[in-house]
């Protein structure tokens, strides 16, 4: 399981293909992680995600699970899409610590101020 976090402006658009940039960048890492320990990369993938169609729950995020299968980076995908309101997952929980580090901080300028 990778937990990765990243920043970005605030005035970066909200939408599939900025998260499924990231959801990239995300795999990539885990990837190369997984390689420099002599690990396969697995044969499925999972991922979790809030149910907004705008972001995730569309044809652009389904037509890149289906790409990847088809490509062979993995054999199999299953994107999670949790009902409005009932999101209560890890990543749900894990915002809250980050949220609080955040909130304790005075000035946010550089990444390493993060």
């Amino acid at each position: 399981m990778l937990e990765a976090y990243f920043v970005m402006d605030h005035d970066c658009k909200k939408s599939s293909d900025m998260n499924l940039t990231v959801l990239c960048r995300a795999i990539d890492h885990a990837f190369r992680i997984l390689a420099e320990r002599g690990v396969r990369p697995p044969a499925h993938i999972c991922v979790q995600t809030d149910n907004a169609t705008r972001e995730q729950r569309n044809q652009h995020t389904f037509l890149f699970f289906c790409w990847a299968v088809a490509k062979g980076l993995w054999g199999s995908a299953s994107p999670m899409f949790y009902l409005p309101g009932h999101s209560h997952n890890e990543c749900d929980q894990r915002f809250v610590p980050v949220a609080a580090a955040l909130m304790r901080s005075d000035c946010l300028q550089t990444p390493d101020d993060i």
